[in-house]
């Protein structure tokens, strides 16, 4: 009987710290090419599957309102050897922008790997690239976002940076 309650208590320990993980919040920054100025943001990430591959999912938030302003959605499709970022605005509607960044790779590495764009080419390094991606283990399954531009309704380009950092 003991067992049995020592077994109930770990797996209730297990789960509960399973759930903290994925409301855990990030630090990152948000750049606007307009006026070149990183933003602090915090987002959530979280992890699943569906029939085209390993998706990691990240909820960006407003950074003093803590309102959602973004859904990133990353999916690795392995037997492609590509990964598609989808960034979308959470207020929808039909000015809503959803940007769709992609790249192929010809054999996984622990090494992010990704591609400039056009304004970090034109604008050097102190832009963020278009898409800079990692695979989260040496499974080769999930990828983690480091940075993604996207556009706003305006033709504005903006990126965000996601550092995992711990979110204070």
């Amino acid at each position: 009987m003991r067992k049995f309650y020592f077994l109930i208590t770990c797996i209730l320990l297990l789960s509960f710290q399973q759930q903290k993980k994925t409301n855990q919040k990030y630090s990152g920054y948000h750049y606007l090419l307009s006026n070149g100025i990183f933003i602090d943001l915090k987002y959530t990430k979280s992890y699943s599957t569906s029939d085209e591959g390993f998706v990691t999912t990240y909820k960006v938030y407003h950074p003093t309102k803590g309102t959602l302003l973004h859904t990133v959605t990353a999916t690795h499709k392995k037997e492609e050897k590509k990964v598609e970022v989808i960034s979308k605005e959470a207020h929808g509607g039909i000015l809503a922008d959803e940007n769709l960044e992609s790249i192929t790779y010809k054999e996984p590495s622990i090494n992010p790997f990704g591609r400039n764009g056009d304004a970090r080419s034109l604008g050097g390094n102190g832009i963020p690239y278009a898409l800079k991606v990692i695979f989260t283990s040496n499974k080769y399954e999930y990828v983690k976002v480091c940075q993604v531009c996207c556009s706003t309704a305006n033709g504005t380009l903006q990126f965000f940076v996601l550092e995992d950092k711990l979110s204070k």
